[in-house]
């Protein structure tokens, strides 16, 4: 059940950290604060492993690798969640005297 609790948790952190889960600049601060929290947790769980791993039992083990995993690939998503505007930035420019803003 503590497991189960652990991973539900994780799960909406993940959610509040991603860009677009909240549409105002209000939420930014909670995406911050979410981001920071799974980067503690992350911390926690490479020290425990890194500790207690030979004491630790199979089925802990995995919950914590799991969820080491799920964390790297939730930071990795969140920094290239915007790629598409970093490789075609919109760049304004006047076209017959009006301004328009290519894609």
């Amino acid at each position: 059940m503590r497991r189960n609790l652990q991973q539900e948790h994780l799960n909406r952190l993940i959610t509040l950290s991603m860009p677009g889960a909240g549409s105002t600049e209000a939420y930014k601060p909670i995406a911050n604060l979410a981001l920071l929290e799974i980067r503690r947790i992350r911390s926690d769980i490479d020290r425990m492993l890194k500790k207690f791993r030979d004491k630790l039992d199979p089925y802990t083990t995995a919950h914590l690798v799991r969820m080491q995993d799920q964390i790297t690939k939730a930071l990795e998503a969140e920094q290239i969640y915007n790629i598409r505007d970093l490789a075609f930035p919109r760049i304004p420019t006047i076209i017959l005297g009006r301004e328009e803003t290519q894609p």
